[in-house]
C-alpha cells in the first residue's frame, strides 16, 4: 500500500504549529489571502478539545459576515472530519489535514462529554463585538442599568434625538438648567431644530467625553478658569503638532532660491496691503482719516511714519492697526499658536479659494500693474507661482497648506466660552435623559 501524499508544508509551518497551542497568546499580523481565518479557525477547534463546555471558548469579530464566515468553516470541518476515516484525512493537502485532525479532536471530546456538537452548533461561540456586549449586559441587568433585556439597535438616531429633545425642554426649569439650554439657543439663533441635532450629535459620541465631564455649576471662578486654561493649552498643543507637519513638508517641496523668492514677494505683498489700509476709510466707515478740511495728500501710514503734525484720528489709528503678519516674513513662521495668523496669510497668499494654487494674482491679491516695477513684480510672482504648479508634489503641497485654514483658534472668545460652559451644564443632562429613552424602548446603541 503506498503512502498518502502529503504535499508540501509553507515555510512558516512549525510557527503555524506554534500558534495552535492555547497556552499562550498571539497576534497575527498577515496580509490577504495568507490564511489568516484558517488559522483562527484551527486554534478555535484547538481549544474546544482542551475544555468541558464549547460554550467555554469565545471567538470575537467585528462583523456579522465575518462570524458567519468563521462559524460555517468550523462547522464545516467538523462535518468532513466525521465523514472522513483517518487515512483519507491523512491524504489531505497539510492546511487542510491540521483543520481535519483537530476538528476530529474536537469530535471525540464532543462524544464524551455529550455536547452533540453537530446536532447544536449554536454553542459554538462566534460573535461579533456587539452581540457579545448584549449579551454581558443582559446577564447583569441590575449593574448594566438596563432593567431587563435590551436590543442592540443599528439606528439609534431618533433615540439621540428624543433625548435631545427632552433636555431642551428643560428651558423653562428654573435655575442653572433652564438658564444653559437658553445659552445654548441663543448661541443657535434660538433655532431648536440645529440644536437638537447639536445635541444628538454629542450624544452619539458621549463615550469620548461622558467618563470625564464635569458640570459647570459644580465649579467656582478659579475652577472655571483653570479649565479654561487648560483647554487652551490643549488646543494650542493640537494646532501645534499640525503646523510643525505643514512646516516641514513646505521647507521639503521649495527649493532654498524658490523660498528666498517667495518670502520677497510675501513682504511686497504685506507692503501693498498696509499701504492700501492706509487709505481706506476706518471700521467704522464714517470717513477718511484726515477730515475734509485736512491735507488731500495719500501718506502710507504706520506708527514709524505718521508725520508729527498729523492729526490725533490719524495718529491713533496707525497706531492702533496691526501689521500685516507677512510684513518682515524671511523664514517659514515657527509652528507655534501665535504664528497662526502669518501661516494662515500664507495660505491666502498661495491658495485660491477652492484651495488650488493660484495661477494668476492682480490688484486685489496685492500686486497692482500701473508701473512697470509693479508689473515686473507681478511677472516673477507668476513665474514662482509656474514653478511649484510643476512640482510632482505641487497637489500635496496645496492639500498641506490649505490644512492651516481648518485649524481652530488657539483660545476660547468670551462668546466661545460662555457656549461651553453652557454644553458643561447641559450635555450630562442629555446623557441621563438618554439612558431614560434606553429604558422606556428597550434598546441600546453600540456604545452603550
Amino acid at each position: 500500500m503506498s503512502s498518502p501524499a502529503r504535499g508540501p508544508e509553507p515555510n512558516d509551518a512549525a510557527l503555524r504549529r506554534e500558534v495552535l497551542g492555547p497556552a499562550h497568546s498571539w497576534m497575527l499580523q498577515a496580509p490577504a489571502g495568507s490564511g489568516k481565518t484558517e488559522l483562527l479557525m484551527q486554534r478555535v477547534l484547538a481549544c474546544l478539545a482542551t475544555v468541558e463546555q464549547p460554550e467555554s471558548v469565545l471567538a470575537i469579530t467585528f462583523t456579522r459576515k465575518a462570524a458567519s464566515e468563521m462559524r460555517n468553516r468550523i462547522v464545516s470541518a467538523l462535518k468532513k472530519a466525521g465523514e472522513l476515516s483517518v487515512e483519507e484525512i491523512r491524504a489531505r493537502p497539510p492546511h487542510e489535514r491540521q483543520a481535519l485532525e483537530l476538528a476530529r479532536k474536537v469530535l471525540g471530546v464532543s462524544a464524551e462529554l455529550g455536547w452533540k456538537i453537530l446536532s447544536h452548533p449554536a454553542r459554538l461561540q462566534v460573535r461579533t463585538l456587539d452581540s457579545f456586549c448584549e449579551a454581558v449586559a443582559q446577564r447583569a441587568p441590575l449593574k448594566g442599568m438596563l432593567g431587563g433585556a435590551a436590543q442592540v439597535t443599528e439606528d439609534a438616531q431618533p433615540l439621540y434625538k428624543l433625548a435631545a429633545q427632552r433636555t431642551i425642554d428643560e428651558l423653562a426649569a428654573l435655575g442653572a438648567r433652564g438658564d444653559a439650554v437658553a445659552i445654548l439657543l441663543k448661541h443657535r439663533d434660538n433655532n431648536v431644530g440645529e440644536l437638537r441635532d447639536l445635541l444628538a450629535a454629542m450624544l452619539q459620541q458621549r463615550e469620548q467625553w461622558l467618563h470625564f465631564l464635569g458640570r459647570s455649576d459644580a465649579l467656582d471662578c478659579a475652577q472655571q478658569q483653570e479649565l479654561r486654561q487648560r483647554l487652551e493649552a490643549a488646543l494650542a498643543l493640537a494646532v501645534e503638532e499640525e503646523l510643525a507637519l505643514i512646516r516641514g513638508h513646505a521647507a521639503a517641496v521649495l527649493s532654498a532660491a524658490q523660498q528666498g523668492e517667495l518670502f520677497c514677494l510675501m513682504r511686497y505683498r504685506a507692503a501693498q496691503a498696509d499701504a492700501a489700509a492706509a487709505e481706506r476709510v476706518d471700521d467704522t466707515g464714517s470717513a477718511k482719516i484726515d477730515s475734509i478740511a485736512a491735507t488731500a495728500e495719500v501718506v502710507p501710514i504706520s506708527p514709524s511714519s505718521v508725520p508729527p503734525n498729523a492729526s490725533p484720528l490719524r495718529s491713533a489709528l496707525a497706531s492702533a492697526r496691526p501689521a500685516h503678519p507677512l510684513r518682515d516674513i524671511a523664514s517659514w513662521p515657527e509652528a507655534s499658536a501665535d504664528a497662526l495668523p502669518a501661516w494662515r496669510a500664507i495660505a491666502e497668499f498661495l491658495l485660491t479659494a477652492d484651495n488650488a494654487l493660484r495661477k494668476t494674482v492682480n490688484k486685489n491679491c496685492g500686486f497692482p500693474c500701473e508701473t512697470n516695477e509693479q508689473k515686473a513684480v507681478r511677472k516673477r510672482c507668476l513665474e514662482l507661482l509656474a514653478q511649484i504648479a510643476q512640482h510632482s508634489d505641487a497637489a500635496e503641497f496645496c492639500e498641506t497648506l490649505h490644512g492651516v485654514r481648518r485649524l481652530p483658534e488657539p483660545r476660547y472668545s468670551e462668546p466661545q466660552w460662555e457656549f461651553m460652559l453652557a454644553l458643561l451644564e447641559v450635555l450630562p443632562r442629555a446623557a441621563a435623559h438618554l439612558q431614560v429613552v434606553f429604558l422606556e424602548h428597550g434598546a441600546l446603541d453600540f456604545a452603550e
